[in-house]
């Protein structure tokens, strides 16, 4: 924050500064997604193309979508629906590849280094796709889902469902989930919450 004392042109009274400290409440969440291979998906590069948030079938359907209207008095959002879900289409995102100890590391492949945030791993090394989406105060194990679309080169998209762990969607926090990709599923390897 920049307060008008340090930015003497806050003061000018014919030709003011542009610097002001403005206080921001978000009201909204971001639930971001950083999906790699594990090393076991694919030997070739391979694309994120999609991913899908939804209710799980048969949950309470805590995940809204649609014309919600916000008050500025409170944040409370209202008139929000119900849907399957929300999908966003991604381009340009290969997969990193986590590649074996004497394994030559590439563009799109790594060899994991450990697990702490100043080491190489999955997590480090991923680009993260996000949604802004309406907060959820709190759901269960089986409430909300994730469908992650891969593609290999020229052949037909793969759809990778998980059903993400108990937690909250608070707003103004940004939601981070890491999956390691394999031949059969995807792998919520870690879920980080920043501000």
């Amino acid at each position: 924050p920049v307060t008008p004392d340090a930015e003497p042109d806050n003061n000018n009274a014919t030709n003011p500064g542009y610097k002001i400290n403005l206080d921001m409440k978000h009201s909204m969440t971001l639930v971001s997604f950083r999906v790699y291979d594990g090393g076991h998906l694919s030997n070739n590069d391979v694309n994120l193309t999609k991913f899908e948030i939804k209710n799980h079938s048969g949950g309470s359907d805590l995940f809204k979508v649609g014309n919600g209207k916000m008050s500025l008095v409170n944040g409370a959002i209202t008139e929000t629906s119900t849907t399957t879900g929300m999908a966003r289409d991604i381009t340009n995102y290969v997969l990193m590849r986590q590649i074996d100890e004497g394994g030559i590391e590439g563009e799109y492949a790594f060899i994991s280094t450990g697990t702490s945030s100043s080491s190489v791993n999955g997590k480090n090394v991923s680009k993260a796709v996000s949604a802004i989406v309406y907060p959820i105060a709190t759901f269960g194990e089986n409430e909300i889902d994730v469908e992650i679309t891969l593609k290999e080169g020229s052949d037909a998209d793969v759809v990778f469902p998980v059903t993400l762990p108990a937690n909250t969607w608070l707003a103004g926090n940004n939601y981070i989930y890491t999956f390691s990709a394999g031949r059969n599923k995807l792998t919520i390897m870690e879920v980080a919450v920043e501000a």
